[in-house]
């Protein structure tokens, strides 16, 4: 542990039996549900960085979300809790009538989460800024993460259908995390087509609706994102049951930058306006002025909703803004090696890690127990942001993934943590506080090539259980 953190801490350890918690949390690791995978796990005296307790903690394992945790600290350290992103309107040429004699530009800087209503208010903005026509193209700028957009190291998923929503790409410049929200219903007699609909009624999707409302229950009902002859398409087949509520699914893009247009243009005419040229990608020409602009929510809000929500979005785009702060290249490979660099700056060796991406999202990614839960030491332990970043984890029995788990009992609000699982991985790392006093303990939690995905997720209630209850004692 770094002699920086060290002397913000107390010198006090934790008054725990470590024989007792030991014993207790080997008896932990014994469940049957984990019993052949792959197990590595560390428990830390946050106020001395005394391991306390491990088993196999510098084995490389698979992160998946918890991959999150190490985006959360890059961010934090490089850009600051208050850092907000920036998505401007500019404009070629001259305006004058109500008429941009030039090409308007959308120009991306990061931010994750320009969901429909703050589309809808950058076109109201700029009608109200006084703009009726645009004589040119409506250009979209996505150059800050480089031309990639897909999520480095993630080849796709094997879920039985296109398109889900977790493995959005992602640009710059996303309308609703580059996905679309569908909800199909039964019509309203047997024998009838279902209804669907798109969340925001648009042209960029085709929707191929050969689904049938049926008087028994419904059956296979598939929802798709595919590229059809027609472009875009959302294809649901299958059966709805006439008694079933409207259910909504989530389906990612394939086009940030056509989305982004499509979406923005619609909107703009919707108002009145008109753009009369195309929809294009480009970058931003020297000469150029700002009409209108939004700023994005801070990074201490930002961290919140991707920890206790586990957005993959969110991550991708905070690892990356924070690589074209830091070095002026946001692409994939100078985001991973800030991770690197980051991890390296707080002391923690980063020997046998292997970071693909800022959210987790591949089968190939790696660290330690021990790395993980250094990670967590950092977090808690710098004081500019060390509020921030322990509010942005998910609360045993409260909030997040970790919501229900717990919920009622005395260790609830008590245990903040992030979770993952991706192919096999379950992860769990996290923070206790001790009730009554200023004390904490990390630990980290890894377990890859299991059985069964989600049976281990009651190892992770035992494990918080018993350190929570060596912290009462």
């Amino acid at each position: 542990m770094p002699a920086m953190l060290l002397s913000m801490l107390s010198p006090a350890a934790l008054a725990l039996d470590l024989e007792d918690l030991s014993g207790d949390l080997d008896e932990v690791m014994t469940d049957s549900s984990i019993r052949g995978a792959d197990v590595g796990a560390v428990v830390w005296d946050l106020s001395t960085g005394e391991e306390l307790w491990s088993q196999n903690p510098d084995r490389p394992i698979n992160p998946a979300s918890c991959q999150k945790s190490v985006t959360t600290l890059v961010a934090l350290d490089v850009l600051g809790p208050a850092h907000s992103r920036t998505t401007e309107v500019r404009y070629t040429g001259e305006l004058e009538g109500g008429v941009i004699d030039g090409d308007l530009y959308i120009v991306g800087d990061g931010d994750p989460q320009l969901v429909i209503e703050r589309w809808w208010k950058l076109a109201t903005d700029l009608k109200s800024a006084g703009v009726d026509v645009i004589r040119g193209d409506l250009v979209i700028d996505d150059t800050l993460f480089g031309p990639s957009s897909a999520i480095p190291g993630w080849p796709g998923g094997d879920d039985g259908y296109v398109g889900p929503a977790y493995e959005a790409p992602v640009s710059a410049l996303m309308v609703n995390y580059n996905s679309v929200a569908v909800t199909v219903g039964p019509g309203e007699a047997p024998g009838e087509p279902a209804r669907v609909s798109l969340e925001l009624p648009t042209d960029y999707f085709h929707i191929d609706n050969r689904a049938i409302t049926t008087s028994g229950g419904g059956r296979g009902l598939v929802v798709r994102r595919v590229e059809g002859e027609q472009g875009p398409t959302i294809e649901v087949t299958g059966r709805v049951s006439t008694g079933s509520a409207p259910r909504t699914y989530y389906r990612n893009v394939a086009d940030p930058v056509g989305y982004a247009g499509t979406t923005f243009t619609e909107m703009f005419e919707r108002w009145g306006g008109v753009i009369e040229g195309e929809v294009r990608a480009g970058a931003l020409p020297p000469d150029t002025t700002r009409i209108v602009y939004q700023s994005s929510r801070p990074v201490w809000q930002l961290i919140g909703d991707m920890n206790k929500y586990s957005s993959n979005q969110i991550a991708e785009s905070l690892l990356r803004v924070s690589a074209a702060e830091a070095t002026g290249d946001g692409s994939p490979a100078s985001a991973t090696a800030l991770a690197q660099r980051t991890l390296e700056k707080y002391g923690i060796d980063t020997a046998g890690a292997v970071f693909l991406n800022g959210s987790g999202l591949t089968r190939d990614g790696r660290i330690t127990p021990r790395q993980l839960a250094g990670v967590f030491q950092a977090l808690y332990s710098e004081p500019e942001w060390k509020y921030e970043a322990m509010t942005s984890m998910a609360v045993y029995g409260r909030d997040g993934t970790v919501g229900r788990r717990l919920r009622g009992t005395p260790v609830a609000d008590q245990v903040r943590v992030k979770t993952g699982s991706v192919a096999g991985v379950l992860t769990l790392a996290g923070v206790v506080d001790c009730p009554d006093s200023d004390e904490a303990v990390a630990f980290a939690l890894m377990f890859q090539d299991l059985a069964n995905a989600w049976r281990p997720t009651r190892v992770w209630d035992k494990f918080v259980g018993r350190l929570y209850e060596a912290c009462e004692a």
